[in-house]
Protein backbone atom coordinates (compact mmCIF):
# COMPACT_ATOMS: atom_id res chain seq x y z
CA UNK A 1 0.00 0.00 0.00
CA UNK A 2 2.69 2.46 0.75
CA UNK A 3 4.98 1.72 -2.17
CA UNK A 4 2.30 0.32 -4.59
CA UNK A 5 4.12 -2.75 -5.60
CA UNK A 6 1.82 -5.74 -6.48
CA UNK A 7 2.74 -8.51 -5.50
CA UNK A 8 0.96 -11.81 -4.72
CA UNK A 9 1.63 -14.79 -2.30
CA UNK A 10 0.60 -18.24 -1.54
CA UNK A 11 0.31 -17.34 2.21
CA UNK A 12 -0.07 -14.23 4.55
CA UNK A 13 3.00 -12.02 4.93
CA UNK A 14 3.55 -9.30 7.74
CA UNK A 15 4.97 -6.33 5.50
CA UNK A 16 5.56 -5.73 1.92
CA UNK A 17 8.85 -7.18 0.23
CA UNK A 18 9.66 -4.21 -1.51
CA UNK A 19 9.48 -1.81 1.03
CA UNK A 20 8.87 -3.39 4.47
CA UNK A 21 5.79 -1.72 5.32
CA UNK A 22 2.92 -3.75 7.86
CA UNK A 23 0.09 -1.70 5.48
CA UNK A 24 -0.64 -3.66 2.50
CA UNK A 25 -3.54 -5.89 1.77
CA UNK A 26 -3.37 -9.63 -0.20
CA UNK A 27 -5.69 -11.38 -1.60
CA UNK A 28 -6.30 -14.03 -4.18
CA UNK A 29 -9.18 -12.71 -6.21
CA UNK A 30 -7.65 -8.38 -5.15
CA UNK A 31 -7.40 -8.16 -9.10
CA UNK A 32 -9.85 -8.77 -9.91
CA UNK A 33 -12.47 -6.75 -8.14
CA UNK A 34 -13.53 -3.88 -9.89
CA UNK A 35 -16.34 -2.37 -7.90
CA UNK A 36 -14.77 0.72 -5.32
CA UNK A 37 -15.64 2.53 -2.66
CA UNK A 38 -14.42 5.51 -1.66
CA UNK A 39 -15.02 7.15 1.97
CA UNK A 40 -12.94 10.18 3.42
CA UNK A 41 -11.86 9.49 6.87
CA UNK A 42 -13.82 12.27 9.00
CA UNK A 43 -13.99 14.16 6.12
CA UNK A 44 -15.30 17.83 7.73
CA UNK A 45 -12.72 17.15 10.58
CA UNK A 46 -10.13 16.68 8.63
CA UNK A 47 -10.34 18.83 6.38
CA UNK A 48 -10.26 21.40 9.83
CA UNK A 49 -7.30 19.92 11.18
CA UNK A 50 -5.92 20.09 7.57
CA UNK A 51 -6.69 24.07 7.72
CA UNK A 52 -5.37 24.58 11.15
CA UNK A 53 -2.55 22.41 11.79
CA UNK A 54 -2.78 23.27 15.76
CA UNK A 55 -5.92 20.96 15.66
CA UNK A 56 -3.65 18.01 14.88
CA UNK A 57 -3.66 16.08 18.21
CA UNK A 58 -6.72 17.80 19.64
CA UNK A 59 -10.24 16.44 19.58
CA UNK A 60 -12.36 18.05 17.12
CA UNK A 61 -16.10 18.60 16.79
CA UNK A 62 -18.03 19.94 13.45
CA UNK A 63 -21.33 21.03 14.87
CA UNK A 64 -23.94 23.51 15.93
CA UNK A 65 -23.79 24.97 19.04
CA UNK A 66 -24.87 23.53 22.82
CA UNK A 67 -28.37 23.19 20.94
CA UNK A 68 -27.02 21.80 17.97
CA UNK A 69 -26.30 18.61 17.41
CA UNK A 70 -22.61 17.09 15.50
CA UNK A 71 -22.23 16.52 11.77
CA UNK A 72 -18.88 14.78 12.30
CA UNK A 73 -16.03 14.64 14.81
CA UNK A 74 -12.28 13.09 14.59
CA UNK A 75 -10.98 9.97 15.92
CA UNK A 76 -9.71 11.82 19.01
CA UNK A 77 -13.33 12.44 19.60
CA UNK A 78 -14.64 9.40 18.65
CA UNK A 79 -12.60 7.64 21.46
CA UNK A 80 -14.28 9.52 24.24
CA UNK A 81 -17.59 7.88 22.88
CA UNK A 82 -18.45 11.06 20.22
CA UNK A 83 -20.63 10.31 17.25
CA UNK A 84 -21.95 11.76 14.61
CA UNK A 85 -25.97 12.95 15.30
CA UNK A 86 -25.13 13.63 18.76
CA UNK A 87 -26.54 16.28 20.41
CA UNK A 88 -24.04 18.77 21.65
CA UNK A 89 -24.46 19.25 24.94
CA UNK A 90 -23.65 15.32 25.52
CA UNK A 91 -21.03 15.45 23.25
CA UNK A 92 -19.23 18.15 25.47
CA UNK A 93 -19.89 16.11 28.39
CA UNK A 94 -18.14 13.20 27.24
CA UNK A 95 -15.53 15.55 25.66
CA UNK A 96 -15.26 18.60 27.17
CA UNK A 97 -11.71 19.46 25.86
CA UNK A 98 -12.91 19.42 22.32
CA UNK A 99 -12.34 22.10 19.94
CA UNK A 100 -15.82 22.82 18.23
CA UNK A 101 -16.65 24.12 15.01
CA UNK A 102 -19.06 25.71 13.34
CA UNK A 103 -19.66 24.04 9.05
CA UNK A 104 -18.30 25.47 6.60
CA UNK A 105 -20.16 23.81 4.12
CA UNK A 106 -18.75 26.16 0.96
CA UNK A 107 -15.29 25.26 2.08
CA UNK A 108 -15.95 21.54 2.12
CA UNK A 109 -17.91 21.15 -1.06
CA UNK A 110 -14.86 22.74 -2.63
CA UNK A 111 -12.44 19.97 -1.33
CA UNK A 112 -15.01 17.74 -2.64
CA UNK A 113 -14.53 18.98 -5.97
CA UNK A 114 -11.34 18.58 -5.99
CA UNK A 115 -11.61 14.90 -4.68
CA UNK A 116 -14.23 14.20 -7.29
CA UNK A 117 -12.00 15.62 -10.30
CA UNK A 118 -9.28 12.72 -9.31
CA UNK A 119 -12.62 10.06 -9.56
CA UNK A 120 -13.79 11.23 -12.70
CA UNK A 121 -10.29 10.99 -14.17
CA UNK A 122 -9.86 7.66 -13.21
CA UNK A 123 -14.03 6.65 -14.88
CA UNK A 124 -16.61 8.55 -15.30
CA UNK A 125 -18.69 5.58 -13.49
CA UNK A 126 -19.14 7.76 -10.24
CA UNK A 127 -21.55 7.06 -8.34
CA UNK A 128 -21.67 10.20 -5.19
CA UNK A 129 -23.30 9.30 -1.88
CA UNK A 130 -22.46 12.43 -0.23
CA UNK A 131 -19.74 15.28 -0.33
CA UNK A 132 -17.10 12.86 0.72
CA UNK A 133 -18.25 9.44 -0.62
CA UNK A 134 -18.91 7.71 -3.68
CA UNK A 135 -18.74 4.62 -5.66
CA UNK A 136 -16.77 3.83 -8.39
CA UNK A 137 -17.48 1.15 -11.23
CA UNK A 138 -13.58 0.62 -12.48
CA UNK A 139 -14.59 -2.57 -14.99
CA UNK A 140 -12.73 -2.02 -18.02
CA UNK A 141 -10.51 0.93 -17.16
CA UNK A 142 -7.36 -1.73 -15.86
CA UNK A 143 -6.02 -1.43 -19.80
CA UNK A 144 -6.41 2.62 -19.89
CA UNK A 145 -4.43 2.96 -16.77
CA UNK A 146 -1.79 0.06 -17.26
CA UNK A 147 -3.44 -1.04 -13.20
CA UNK A 148 -5.85 -3.07 -11.91
CA UNK A 149 -8.02 -1.45 -9.81
CA UNK A 150 -6.83 -2.23 -6.49
CA UNK A 151 -3.44 -0.34 -7.24
CA UNK A 152 -5.48 2.70 -8.68
CA UNK A 153 -7.76 3.40 -5.38
CA UNK A 154 -4.65 2.49 -3.46
CA UNK A 155 -2.71 5.08 -5.63
CA UNK A 156 -6.15 7.80 -5.76
CA UNK A 157 -6.24 7.31 -1.97
CA UNK A 158 -2.47 8.59 -1.57
CA UNK A 159 -3.20 11.15 -3.61
CA UNK A 160 -5.72 12.14 -1.96
CA UNK A 161 -3.68 12.32 1.34
CA UNK A 162 -1.10 13.70 -0.30
CA UNK A 163 -2.00 16.54 -2.59
CA UNK A 164 -5.48 17.73 -0.69
CA UNK A 165 -4.41 16.53 3.36
CA UNK A 166 -7.20 14.30 4.10
CA UNK A 167 -7.21 10.24 4.67
CA UNK A 168 -9.45 7.87 2.75
CA UNK A 169 -10.85 4.45 3.13
CA UNK A 170 -10.99 2.16 0.38
CA UNK A 171 -13.64 -1.04 -0.56
CA UNK A 172 -13.26 -3.48 -3.80
CA UNK A 173 -15.27 -6.02 -4.38
CA UNK A 174 -17.62 -7.65 -7.20
CA UNK A 175 -20.38 -5.54 -6.15
CA UNK A 176 -21.43 -2.21 -4.32
CA UNK A 177 -22.68 -3.36 -0.85
CA UNK A 178 -19.46 -5.52 -0.11
CA UNK A 179 -17.05 -2.58 -1.49
CA UNK A 180 -18.74 -0.66 1.07
CA UNK A 181 -18.72 -3.12 4.25
CA UNK A 182 -14.77 -3.30 2.99
CA UNK A 183 -14.16 0.64 2.87
CA UNK A 184 -15.63 0.70 6.62
CA UNK A 185 -13.17 -2.34 7.26
CA UNK A 186 -10.56 0.12 5.94
CA UNK A 187 -11.08 2.56 8.47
Amino acid sequence: RDCLTPFETERPVPRCPRCGSPRMLSHPELFSLSIAHIDCDSFYASVEKRDDPSLSTRPVIVGGGQRGVVSTCCYVARISGVRSAMPMFRALKLCPDAVVIRPRMAHYAEVSKQIRAKMTALTPLVEPLSLDEAFLDLGGTARLHRAPPALMMARLAREIETEIGVTASVGLSHNKFLAKIASDLDK
